[in-house]
Formats: structure tokens, C-alpha cells, sequence
């Protein structure tokens, strides 16, 4: 949204594709307050992409919401939509990350049914019940934070014996009476009947034990959304694109920017900034071309 905005400020003629119906990306997955973007406050990441998807949608700027990209060729800067063949100047890519899947038995069929969303959004739902969370960085052990606040137990699963979290995070949970750790362990299947009963973990040594809980929360970390690209550009050993420091790509005429690019530090302020950088490297390559 930023590098359109941007873009249409410039003079270009933007074209926003967005494969949901509803424009702001991860954004929609924060439920807590945003208070550290400067100049707009909002209750939760909903309220901030709605800020920035009516600034969006009053610009000059043509947007194709709920838009399947179904092929990509970057040589040529043409992209199929919903059929239709687009051919540009110059191309963003913006199509940030995906939370990584743990690809067990039970993780899709209990979607919905005791697999948790969020611990802000569900903390409710799991008043006075057992919860496990798989996962050792900062999103894993602020939710358990979370929810330890309503669950009468929460089980934190990591696979290794000391977490990638923050501190801060990782001293408030061990401070917690009901918070427990299933260390160098992993989660091998998720079971239960109409809903999640229990989580089946395998320790380091092979010992396979049974968690009996009500609701499951997975938090393994996220991944790109560069399978599009495969091949077309260079990506680093975990798919994130490569960028200069204008965020131009290795093919000509192709910019990324965002949480898709490799680079550290996934945030909102940057993601904003990265697409008024690449606007402004988009036109004066345009106008040297």
C-alpha cells in the first residue's frame, strides 16, 4: 500500500493487486494496541490496515482486491490475475510471509475446532482450560503470557532447551505457577474428537507421552511468499528475496520490499518505509531509461 501510495504521489500509474479480500496483510493478525507507529495509534492491526486502506483506496491508484496471481514472469514484468495478462514498467513485490505449518496429523483437521488463532483474540475462550503452545521465540512465550492469564494451564513445547524469545518474555513465564515447559520435545500429532483433547510429544530421547488439553496455539516462526518467484530472482537459503539498497531485485525492473526481502527485523515502520524508498528508485529508473 505504501509503494502505490507513493507511487501515484509520483506520477506513475500504480496497479495494487491484493490476493484477499481485505487489504493489510499480517497486520490483521495483531490483536494488540499499535502505539509505537509514529503520528497513528490503534486498538489493533484491523484498525491501522483500515486507516491505511481508505488513504489507499481515495489515491489514483487502480486496485484489484481478492486478485489471484496465478503466474509470474519476471523477465518480462507480466503477471496473470484472475486470467487477465499485465504487463508493467516495473514490479513490487510486497507478498510479506505466511506462519510456517507444523505438517502433523490433526493440525488441519482440528482448524477451528481448539486450534487457536491468537492468545489475544482467544484469551477468553480458553478461561479455565489447558492449553499448549508449540514454539520457543517472542510470539510463542507472549502468548503464553497471554492466555496464562485465563487458562487454568499452559504448556509451552519447544523443540530445543533454551528459546530464541526475548528475555523479558522468557523471565515473566517461568514466573508463572501455571505456565509449563515440554523442553526438547516435539509436537508429532494433535488429537481429539469434535474438538482438540490432546497433543502427542516426542522427547530428545525418542519417549513418545500424551498432553491432554482443550486448545492448541502454533508458533514456529513464519515463512515467504516467494513461491512465485522460484527461480527468477535470487533468494537467500530460507526463500527471502535478495535486494540492493535501493530493494531492487536481481531481475531488471523488479523491486521488493517488506517482510518478503532479507533483511532482519519484521515491522511496520519499516515495511512503510521500504515502499517509499522503492517508488522513488522506480521513477528515477524510469526517467533514465
Amino acid at each position: 500500500m505504501s509503494a502505490a501510495l507513493w507511487c501515484a504521489d509520483l506520477g506513475l500509474r500504480p496497479l495494487l493487486i491484493e490476493q484477499n479480500a481485505t487489504m493489510g496483510g499480517q497486520l490483521l493478525w495483531i490483536h494488540n494496541a499499535i502505539k509505537n507507529y509514529l503520528g497513528a495509534e490503534a486498538p489493533n492491526g484491523a484498525e491501522l490496515a483500515g486507516k491505511f486502506t481508505a488513504q489507499v483506496e481515495r489515491a489514483d491508484i487502480e486496485l484489484v482486491s481478492g486478485g489471484e496471481v496465478t503466474s509470474a514472469d519476471l523477465g518480462s514484468k507480466a503477471v496473470i490475475c484472475d486470467g487477465r495478462e499485465l504487463i508493467a514498467d516495473a514490479i513490487v513485490i510486497a507478498t510479506g510471509v505466511r506462519r510456517k505449518k507444523l505438517g502433523v496429523p490433526g493440525e488441519a483437521e482440528f482448524e477451528g475446532r481448539g486450534i487457536l488463532v491468537s492468545g489475544a483474540r482467544d484469551r477468553e475462550s480458553v478461561t479455565g482450560k489447558h492449553v499448549v503452545i508449540i514454539g520457543g521465540g517472542d510470539a510463542a512465550l507472549e502468548n503464553a503470557l497471554m492466555l496464562s492469564e485465563t487458562a487454568t494451564r499452559v504448556y509451552v513445547i519447544h523443540r530445543r532447551r533454551s528459546f530464541s524469545a526475548r528475555d523479558e518474555f522468557i523471565s515473566r513465564a517461568l514466573e508463572r505457577s501455571n505456565v509449563e515447559f515440554v523442553l526438547e520435545s516435539v509436537a508429532i500429532s494433535i488429537g481429539g474428537d469434535d474438538r482438540v483433547r490432546h497433543v502427542t510429544v516426542e522427547d530428545s530421547s525418542g519417549i513418545r507421552s500424551t498432553i491432554k488439553c482443550d486448545a492448541v496455539l502454533i508458533r514456529i516462526g513464519v515463512e515467504p511468499n516467494t513461491d512465485l518467484f522460484s527461480g527468477q530472482i535470487e533468494m537467500n537459503e530460507s526463500g527471502y528475496v535478495v535486494v540492493d539498497e535501493e530493494f531492487r531485485t536481481t531481475a531488471a525492473g523488479v523491486w521488493a520490499i517488506g517482510d518478503v526481502i532479507a533483511r532482519p527485523s519484521m515491522t511496520i515502520a519499516r515495511a512503510v518505509g521500504n515502499g517509499a524508498e522503492a517508488a522513488r528508485s522506480i521513477l528515477d529508473q524510469l526517467r533514465n531509461s
